[in-house]
């Protein structure tokens, strides 16, 4: 049957109309001027929904148009959509469009590439990634995509945050949440004191958020985040697991739910058992017995990733972990758990985040926001913290990767939030000091010595460098050692473990040049090795400064400059004080050798905005004086 004129022609006319709106909608010039101001990228819309089903069922819907401005932008046409056997990719689609909201390209099947998202170490892990390049060569232009999962948990309510990133701004972001008034989730805003829009209906409640017109910012050194940020994070009120029901209400809840997990699993057998009653038999020190049982463990596993289901919270049978020798940190802790036990030692599962930033645990709101697992052992009050996961870190100490942090202690009475141990100043220090003999024509041998002490271990990855081959030692040394030309004649290293860990590291240098000259005149500038270049940067601040660690850096160098020369004038003692710490340096001249002394510390601590430029006055003074030269008069 043929369709008649007047309809196709009504027909054509609706299509072209629908695909000017869209263009008119995707046009740069729609973007309003502010918007567009410090940005390198706009986030046009910005849609999520999460529709919760039942206690181990949901779906999420997340759509994005992106209008990119610039090349440093380009990150966002690349599309990411990770997904797992308990998180479906159900449905992924995407488009192009030029500056002035034309479709350029329309993703097909042929243009995503679906592969396997495990990391290294993993030896069970079952994360995919199916991404595609939307990038082009012209800017501006704009990329729309959608996603859409299934969930076969309900462990997570996806955050909402408004801005992604520094130098990107919103235009249009809208979220919104569903679920059986007996699920209903439990949430707190942020940034905005706009309350949702709930509605509920035939036993379905529901929550909608919106945030528009939001302008790009920049991160602020020694910041936490962006200055000014919104949005709203979610958790479910009760949840099921792969089978594992449990309830996210309370802290205790949450610890309730991982023993659930642990039940049943330690299953360690009679000879180690006997093997471990045996080693610390006779010793009446808990302490030791700790340090015996962690170093037993340390000899006989090594850290492999499991991230497969319920793997990724449920740790290994002690068993296993016993004959196969291997487990990932569940498992690794749960096997150093039943160890200790068979010790007559107590100790408790810990959930902790492990890196550099760890996000802030918000005690009035259960949530899992952790990725590691350690051990907290009371030790009748001298609480000791043990990483499972190395075979050379000493007993109770946490460094940088655990340290300094709230952790959930999990225990047959409940959860509990604990604050890890921190590394002051002298125990996050960094010291050198050496005998240098320049001669005539600038050129110095140099016998060094370096105590890195406490978290300063972690400097550079220091104890990575420490167990590694003495050719990758050398190379560590080199790129520590600031000095444009030297050889590395030998070097020593010696590491004393402990709660509080050291590396000693002695060097052998030959410098050719240190002192540079001029004529009958050598410029010497004593600080050979703790330099400070760095100023942060003048702006109009917005945020309180942070100081995330105490840090102590000494410096003690003993210069012997050649026979018959001179120092005419001596450099004044430095003393600057500053709530953001010290800096002191003296000048010394005993016969003739000059004796540079340099102590600088910083102090953690949360400081006012106003005070920034004071930090930037602090930042000056130190680098001004530790480019201090000296000038040495050779004999005529």
């Amino acid at each position: 049957m043929k369709m008649p004129g007047q309809i196709l022609t009504l027909l054509m006319l609706i299509g072209t109309f629908v695909s000017v709106s869209v263009q008119a909608q995707y046009s740069v010039t729609n973007i309003p001027e502010e918007l567009k101001e410090n940005a390198n990228a706009v986030f046009r819309v910005q849609e999520g929904e999460f529709n919760i089903e039942s206690i181990d069922r949901a779906t999420y819907r997340e759509r994005k148009v992106i209008t990119i401005l610039n090349e440093k932008a380009k990150e966002h046409g690349y599309v990411f959509a990770y997904y797992d056997k308990l998180k479906k990719l159900e449905d992924f689609s995407a488009s192009v469009y030029d500056k002035h909201g034309a479709i350029i390209k329309k993703l097909k099947k042929s243009d995503i590439i679906d592969q396997s998202a495990i990391s290294g170490a993993s030896l069970y892990e079952d994360n995919r990634v199916k991404y595609a390049d939307l990038t082009q060569e012209d800017y501006p232009y704009t990329v729309e995509f959608e996603f859409q999962f299934g969930y076969k948990y309900l462990y997570t309510v996806p955050n909402w945050i408004v801005l992604p990133d520094e130098n990107v701004s919103v235009q249009k972001s809208s979220y919104k949440v569903t679920a059986p008034t007996s699920l209903k989730p439990r949430y707190k805003m942020f940034g905005v004191k706009t309350a949702p829009l709930i509605s509920e209906k035939k036993g379905i409640i529901s929550y909608s958020w919106t945030f528009d017109s939001w302008k790009a910012q920049e991160y602020e050194i020694f910041g936490k985040g962006l200055p000014s940020n919104a949005g709203v994070k979610l958790g479910p009120t009760s949840f099921k697991y792969e089978g594992y029901e449990g309830s996210m209400n309370s802290w205790d809840d949450l610890a309730e739910w991982q023993l659930s997990l642990n039940a049943g699993r330690d299953d360690l057998g009679s000879a180690t058992k006997s093997k471990i009653q045996e080693l610390v038999a006779g010793i009446s020190d808990d302490k030791e017995k700790i340090r015996i049982v962690y170093e037993y463990m340390q000899s006989r596993t090594r850290y492999v990733s499991i991230q497969l289901g319920i793997g990724g919270f449920q740790p290994f049978n002690t068993s296993i972990v016993d004959n196969e020798g291997y487990g990932d940190c569940k498992a690794l802790s749960f096997y150093t758990q039943s160890l200790l036990k068979a010790a007559g030692i107590k100790s408790h599962y810990t959930w902790v985040y492990g890196g550099s930033r760890p996000p802030s645990v918000d005690k009035e709101f259960p949530d899992d926001v952790f990725n590691h697992i350690i051990l907290c052992v009371p030790n009748k009050g001298d609480t000791l913290w043990l990483e499972c996961t190395s075979q050379n870190v000493p007993m109770g100490y946490l460094g940088d990767f655990t340290g300094d942090r709230d952790v959930l202690v999990i225990s047959e009475e409940g959860g509990k939030i604990v604050h890890t141990p921190s590394y002051e100043h002298e125990n996050n220090r960094i010291s050198s000091s050496g005998l240098i003999k320049i001669d005539k024509l600038g050129d110095a041998d140099a016998a060094v010595a370096f105590e890195f002490k406490g978290s300063a271990v972690d400097f550079r990855d220091l104890r990575g460098f420490y167990y590694q081959t003495k050719d990758k030692q050398d190379k560590w040394i080199k790129n520590y050692v600031d000095i444009p030309n030297y050889d590395l004649n030998e070097f020593q290293i010696k590491e004393t473990k402990g709660m509080i860990p050291e590396i000693d590291l002695t060097l052998d240098l030959g410098i050719r040049g240190l002192a540079s000259t001029t004529g009958k005149r050598l410029f010497l500038k004593p600080n050979m090795f703790s330099e400070s270049r760095f100023v942060p940067p003048s702006m109009d601040r917005k945020t309180p400064i942070y100081f995330r660690q105490s840090r102590l850096v000494q410096d003690s160098l003993v210069f012997e400059i050649p026979a018959g020369a001179f120092i005419e004038k001596l450099p004044e003692p430095v003393s600057i004080e500053s709530d953001f710490g010290t800096y002191n340096v003296t000048y010394d001249m005993v016969d003739n050798r000059l004796v540079y002394k340099r102590t600088y510390k910083t102090n953690k601590g949360k400081y006012d905005k106003e005070k920034y430029q004071q930090l930037i006055d602090f930042f000056k003074s130190i680098r001004r004086n530790d480019r201090k030269k000296i000038l040495i008069s050779l004999e005529t």
